[in-house]
């Protein structure tokens, strides 16, 4: 069963990612900002799949055949890759608690395991978030969203299957294999919220709104957290994989065009601030950069100085070819 679940995991993370071979180079448009400046942090990891990012470092999990698969660190500024574990199964999502690094593994029953002082894996996880000094997992085996740290114990048990998590100050989210979202109280209160019923793919929190990529309508999406009517930030976004808030912006990541895009999170136009990126997948923000990592084993760094613009028209600026909500070249 874990491993039948692994495949839907990867079958769903990959919907719309043409995996095809494109150009390499790692360089802005030409018509950008001459100053905006994209940074190879690491390059030639096997095949980077989950992000992670705290006040000092990064961290990601890669696959080397045949000894499963590695947890690394490297400081956000770039330099020498640390591996904090190896021979870890079926990694899913990682997050990041002070020194404490937590990885959702599908290998296994569920049970947390340390590989390493600072590494706790989570054994028959789909995701993990944590918050407040709390650890919070999807339970693959029992269909429910638990917390793992400081103690042990069941928030809610659900009909679908947990998948990617996030958390706030009061709530715990989650996506669901099956379609939707939902939310329930840090405190295990049982009174789900179902943000939304479609597939969804990444899922991202800002201080007002729950984001997400909707996988059936390919649009970029939000919802406040107090309820209200959905908002489509993005159109035309079939594919869109990571995704991240920050700043009053929403970033994602475009595999089978290569591209990394942004928009507002009220909506409006949307842009594309870095291309030729092979197959970008998962992207995080800290308080002055993005960072994705892409199919060749890049991991790349951007300034928000470098994109961020203050009004539309300093980002129309200083980002690549500003486009409409439905994509169109302005």
């Amino acid at each position: 069963m874990i491993r039948s679940l692994f495949l839907a995991v990867l079958g769903l993370c990959s919907i719309g990612v043409a995996a095809c071979a494109r150009s390499t180079t790692i360089s802005p448009d030409p018509t950008a900002d001459p100053g905006a400046r994209l940074r190879i942090l690491a390059a030639n990891e096997p095949e980077p799949r989950s992000l992670a990012v705290d006040r000092t470092h990064l961290y990601w999990t890669v696959h080397r055949e045949g000894f499963g698969a590695e947890v690394r660190r490297m400081l956000r500024s770039g330099g020498a890759v640390t591996t904090l574990a190896r021979g870890v199964t079926g990694p899913s999502a990682i997050a990041v608690r002070g020194p404490e690094v937590w990885v959702a593994s599908l290998g296994g029953a569920s049970a947390i395991e340390n590989t390493d002082p600072n590494v706790h894996v989570l054994k028959g996880a789909l995701g993990v978030a944590t918050t407040a000094g709390e650890v919070f997992f999807g339970d693959a085996t029992a269909g429910e969203v638990r917390r793992a740290f400081p103690t042990k114990s069941s928030l809610t048990r659900t009909s679908r299957l947990p998948f990617m998590l996030a958390t706030d100050e009061r709530h715990v989210y989650w996506t669901e294999l099956a379609g939707g979202i939902t939310r329930v109280e840090r405190t295990g209160t049982p009174t789900p919220l179902v943000i939304t019923d479609h597939r969804v793919g990444r899922i991202a929190l800002d201080a007002g709104n729950v984001v997400w990529v909707d996988v059936d309508t390919g649009t970029i999406s939000r919802r406040p957290k107090i309820g209200g009517p959905v908002t489509v930030i993005a159109e035309g976004q079939h594919g869109a994989a990571g995704l991240a808030v920050d700043g009053g912006r929403v970033v994602w990541t475009h595999p089978a065009s290569g591209t990394i895009r942004s928009a507002s999170v009220a909506g409006g136009p949307w842009t594309v601030i870095a291309e030729e990126q092979l197959d970008p997948a998962e992207i995080v923000a800290d308080d002055g950069s993005i960072y994705w990592i892409t199919h060749e084993g890049t991991i790349v760094g951007l300034e928000k100085r470098d994109w961020y613009g203050g009004t539309p028209e300093a980002l129309a600026r200083r980002a690549t070819r500003p486009l409409d909500r439905a994509g169109h070249p302005r």
